[in-house]
Parts: structure tokens; C-alpha cells; sequence
């Protein structure tokens, strides 16, 4: 179990029934504050309810563990708090005595001391204590942020409606969103005016003589986000400058006579205008909604649970639209040219070459969740695919071959990925060791400031230990990709139990390529010479094409046989391809060539 069983949900509300009190046990478990549910329109059994269930998600490395711990060492002899953690196998010991639980519990929650029975300070005056989180815009204005949120994404998720693709559609989208009479783009550069394009009620000339007024000082106030203009009995307008890296470019949206309430949501209500005019033209509604989303949160951090758990189900929703491709790894000699293996590869389309990058990097501006989340959903879509494609196969008459999956550090510090994963290989039916999981050398080995006593005794060999538990309860494969790029490639590659180094194409263009490769090859028969592993590592050179400096023969006479890359003729595609007689018979004849 991952989150919270109903007793616990229970006991969790009677014991930390406010705010003040769930956010202290909360932050003794590790999860940071601004992580904690909302409150708001929530009792306490609600909100711990939302807690167990972003426990489930992954939100907390051991996160159960850690808040029955944390729980307990609040209230050691609460007989739920004890129950749960001998389940967890907590030691009974782990709890640290505070006395009795009442005075603990009144002090959680801001009772005065000499009422708990705590005496603080005998020799001062007993004060009451109240404890309030700073308010956030967005939690006080929640309806009206989900108002325009629906307005803006809810029709076409509901079907029947396009997003508009061209500039004069989506500024006239946008219009309607805030209930607007008109719409304009225009140009600032200067003291003159210029209308580039406008939409709805509008008259363009009277529009310029109420700028015109205000030019210089809209151009070049950039220490707001957009301003309200309020002028007699005329209608309200509001301008938003659109940024370009940062700087306006004199480029401005002008709404006339926008709803009101909507402009009480002052700045927030600018970022998401200028985020989809800047995505609109090349995104679905909900990409278009995970930007938005993603954009508040960048611009004013903590997000309200509801719209936190929106952008989840949104990524989620976008994770699911991605199809997977296979890109051949090819094993080449002077007698034998073929495909090794083949890596699951992301793509909104089959015939993309490049990965959706700005989809994938969301997950890592929102945190573990979201990127337990991708990878999960990742690995479980890449193998079911596999499967589908090897059935299609020529190879069909064989099981199916190695597959590689990329995936996170903390993805693989995660009881829930680790329970997907296995979860897709039973249901897939792949034999053992099939499956690769790639750990990019981009992506560091290090604990969060919560977990540093538990990476004992050192990140590396707390790690290590990991990877050798998931290899012996999922029977997986271990290997390190884009190695040369990234942090402390050498401690990686030697410490972590890897039957695979995946090499960097920008090594092939160092000046020292071809020694640094003679390296990559020493570290991969390390284990072997030393007799801990009965076969050496596998390197597997990426990137490689017939531009590369360094050749295959070069590769070859220094024990690399594998490569991936655009040398295959065959792009990462939804069926698994064989190579073509030709291109195997001249690989064949360039690595045998002493020439």
C-alpha cells in the first residue's frame, strides 16, 4: 500500500484537523510545503484523503513511510499511528517521546500554552498562538481562474470545436474568452499607433486617439505584466505587452470591454493570454491547457490543489495522445550486419524525427509526480507497443528482442513506477532481462535536502543498491545513456550495475574521440577482468551517420560493435523494420576493409 488506508485517513483528520497542524507533520515527512493540498472547500477527512491519494502518484519518495514516521514521532502513542507503522516496518522505537498526546495536539494547533498544560515559560506571560499560510492570488481567486480555464478549454475537449490555428482566430478566440466587445493586435514601437489586426466591435481610429494617450507609458513600463485602462464613461480596455525573449517588441493584444471579474485576476489573467497567443497556432487544447497551467506555476510557484491536479490529468491526457517508435541498434562485424536491439522513442506523430521535447521537459518543471507520471505511462505504452509490433514482425517466429526505455532517477526511486513497470512486463508476457531501462547521464544521482540521512553511505552506492533490487525482483537491464555529457560520467559507469553504455555522439567530434573511446572500452571490460561479470558491457555508439569523423572501422578495431543512428537507413518507426541486404553487405565490406 502506497497511501493512506481509510482508518489512517481518519485518524490523520482527528489528529491534524487544521491547517496549521497537517502542514508541520506534512513538512517533518519531506513533502515541501509547496506540495501541501489546498484547504479550501475541504474538511480535514477530504483533505487528508487528497494526500493519501498523491501519496499513490509517487508525490514523496517512501512517502507513506515517511508520514506514518513523522506522524508517530508527533503522537507516539497513537494506537492507529503504531498500527500502521509496524505494517510499514517502521521500528517501534522511531517515534520520539513529546509526552502526552493532548498537549501536542493542542500546540499543533495554536491553543494558548498554559491551556495545553505546556509549560513553555514559566516566567512569561502565557499569549495565544496563530499561525495563517500567506495568501496566494490564486487560491482567493479560484473560481474565476476555473471559469476561464473552462471557457478557454472546455468546448473542444468536450468535442465539436477546433482551437484556432491562425493569429486572427486565435486573437478572436481569446476575445470571446474574456466576454470582450472587440480585439485588437497592435504595433507600439514608438509615440504612433499602428493596428496590425482586430476582431469583434472595434473602431480602430477612435482605438488609436485612447492609446495614443498612453503610448509612451504602456511601451515602456515592463515592470508589470499588462495594464487596465479606465477612462471616463468609455469602455475598459486592458493591454498585455507580447514578449519576445523576455522584452517586449512592441507587439501589444488590446481587449475592449472585457469582463470585469476578469480583470480582477490581474496578472495571472496576462500570463495565460500571452502563453497561448504564443502556442496556439501548434498545439491541441490540452497541451494548449498544460502550457497555461505550467506558465502559472513558473510565474507565481504554488498552484491551488484543483488546478495542480488539473494539470496532472491534463499531462496525463497528452502523455496518452504520444505513440511510441522503435529506432534499430545495429551490431556490425566483417560476417555479421544486423539489428541488436531497438529503443522506444516518443513521438506526437509516426513520421516526426524529433521527440516532443516540450512535452517531456513539463514534467520536470512540475516535479517527482509529474515525472513518475511520464515515465510510467512512458514504459507501459513503449512495451505494449513492442509486443503489438513484434507480433507484425518477420521476427515473429522468435521472442521478442532487447527493447531500451528511457527513464528518470526518480522514477526509479519510485514504488509506483517500479509497480507500473513490472505491471507492463507480466502483461506484455516478455522473458526476463528484455527490457533496458536507459538512466541518461544528464540527469543527476542525488537526494532531495529531506532525504539525505536515507542515502546511506553515499548517493552513489544508495543508488546502486536500487538498481540492484529492481534488477533482481523485475529482471531488467540497467544502462547509462549520453554518456560523456553529462555529471561524473566515470563514477556512473563504474559504480552502477550497467550491461550497457550508450556513448554520446558529440564525443565522435573531440579531438581525443578515439581515445576517449579506447576509455569508454576499458571501463566496460573493468567488471569483466576483474572477474564480477561473465560478459562485458555492451557500448553502443549514438548518433552515428555517415557524416561522423570517426568511422566504423575505427570503431570496430577497438572492440565497439554497435551503433545507432541515421548509418541504418531505417528511421525510428511504429513497425520493427529489418535492414536491407545492400546496406549490410557494405557495412560488412568498410569494417573488414584495412584500407
Amino acid at each position: 500500500m502506497s497511501g493512506l488506508s481509510p482508518d489512517e485517513v481518519e485518524a490523520f483528520a482527528e489528529t491534524f484537523p487544521d491547517a496549521n497542524a497537517a502542514r508541520r507533520v506534512l513538512k517533518s515527512s519531506g513533502l515541501s510545503v509547496s506540495r501541501h493540498p489546498s484547504w479550501a472547500a475541504n474538511d480535514a477527512v477530504g483533505f487528508w484523503s487528497q494526500v493519501s491519494g498523491m501519496l499513490e502518484n509517487g508525490a514523496l519518495t517512501d512517502g507513506r513511510s515517511a508520514l506514518i514516521k513523522a506522524a508517530l514521532t508527533l503522537f507516539p502513542g497513537n494506537p492507529v499511528f503504531r498500527a500502521a507503522a509496524a505494517r510499514a516496518g517502521i521500528p517501534a522505537g522511531a517515534g520520539m517521546s513529546t509526552g502526552a498526546d493532548m498537549p501536542v495536539a493542542a500546540f499543533l494547533s495554536g491553543v494558548p500554552a498554559q491551556e495545553s498544560g505546556l509549560d513553555l515559560d514559566a516566567g512569561a506571560p502565557a499569549a495565544p498562538v496563530r499561525l495563517e499560510p500567506l495568501a496566494n492570488s490564486l487560491d482567493q481567486r479560484m473560481p474565476l481562474v476555473q471559469r476561464l480555464l473552462d471557457r478557454l478549454f472546455r468546448p473542444e475537449r468536450a468535442g465539436g470545436f477546433e482551437m484556432p490555428r491562425d493569429p486572427t482566430s486565435v486573437l478572436d478566440f481569446l476575445r470571446g474568452a474574456l466576454e470582450a466587445a472587440g480585439a485588437v493586435e497592435i504595433y507600439l514601437p514608438g509615440p504612433v499607433v499602428s493596428v496590425v489586426t482586430s476582431v469583434g466591435d472595434c473602431d480602430p481610429g477612435a482605438l488609436r486617439r485612447r492609446l495614443q494617450a498612453v503610448a509612451t507609458q504602456i511601451a515602456h513600463d515592463r515592470s508589470v505584466l499588462g495594464h487596465a485602462h479606465y477612462h471616463g464613461d468609455d469602455a475598459p480596455l486592458l493591454s498585455i505587452p507580447l514578449p519576445t525573449l523576455g522584452q517586449s517588441d512592441g507587439h501589444f493584444l488590446v481587449f475592449i470591454d472585457p469582463a470585469s471579474a476578469f480583470l480582477a485576476l490581474g496578472e495571472p489573467l496576462a500570463t495565460v493570454l500571452t502563453t497561448l497567443w504564443r502556442i496556439l497556432p501548434t498545439r491541441s487544447a490540452v497541451e494548449a491547457e498544460v502550457a497555461v497551467l505550467t506558465a502559472l506555476r513558473n510565474e507565481f510557484g504554488r498552484l491551488p490543489l484543483q488546478l495542480y491536479r488539473s494539470a496532472l490529468n491534463a499531462y496525463r491526457e497528452v502523455l496518452g495522445s504520444l505513440l511510441m517508435v522503435f529506432e534499430p541498434v545495429m551490431e556490425f562485424s566483417p560476417h555479421f550486419v544486423g539489428i541488436h536491439s531497438w529503443e522506444a522513442l516518443a513521438r506526437r506523430d509516426e513520421n516526426d524525427r524529433r521527440a516532443p521535447f516540450d512535452v517531456l521537459a513539463v514534467a520536470e518543471k512540475w516535479g517527482d509526480e509529474f515525472v513518475i507520471e511520464r515515465d510510467k505511462t512512458l514504459a507501459a505504452k513503449a512495451i505494449s507497443t513492442y509486443v503489438q509490433a513484434h507480433r507484425r514482425s518477420r521476427y515473429n517466429f522468435n521472442n521478442p528482442g532487447s527493447l531500451s526505455i528511457n527513464v528518470s532517477v526518480r522514477s526509479l526511486l519510485s514504488r509506483a513506477y517500479e509497480a507500473g513497470l513490472e505491471e507492463a512486463i507480466d502483461e506484455a508476457g516478455l522473458p526476463p532481462r528484455r527490457v533496458t531501462l536507459e538512466i541518461s547521464e544528464r540527469d543527476p544521482i542525488e537526494p532531495r535536502a529531506h532525504e539525505r540521512s536515507q542515502w546511506t553511505p553515499t548517493p552513489m552506492a544508495h543508488f546502486q543498491s536500487r538498481l540492484s533490487e529492481l534488477s533482481r525482483r523485475l529482471h531488467v537491464n540497467f544502462a547509462v545513456d549520453d554518456f560523456g555529457v553529462g555529471y561524473a560520467s566515470l563514477d556512473r559507469v563504474a559504480n552502477l550495475p550497467l550491461t550497457e553504455i550508450k556513448v554520446d555522439r558529440a564525443i565522435l567530434h573531440h579531438s581525443l574521440a578515439l581515445t576517449e573511446l579506447e576509455l569508454v572500452m576499458a571501463l566496460a571490460n573493468e567488471a569483466l577482468n576483474r572477474g564480477q561479470a561473465s560478459t562485458a558491457r555492451a557500448v553502443v555508439v549514438e548518433g552515428f551517420d555517415g557524416e561522423s569523423p570517426v568511422s566504423l572501422r575505427d570503431l570496430y578495431v577497438r572492440g565497439i560493435h554497435f551503433v545507432q543512428g541515421y548509418i541504418t537507413e531505417e528511421p525510428a518507426s511504429a513497425d520493427l523494420r529489418p535492414l536491407n541486404e545492400g546496406l549490410r553487405n557494405r557495412i560488412a565490406n568498410v569494417v573488414s576493409s584495412t584500407g
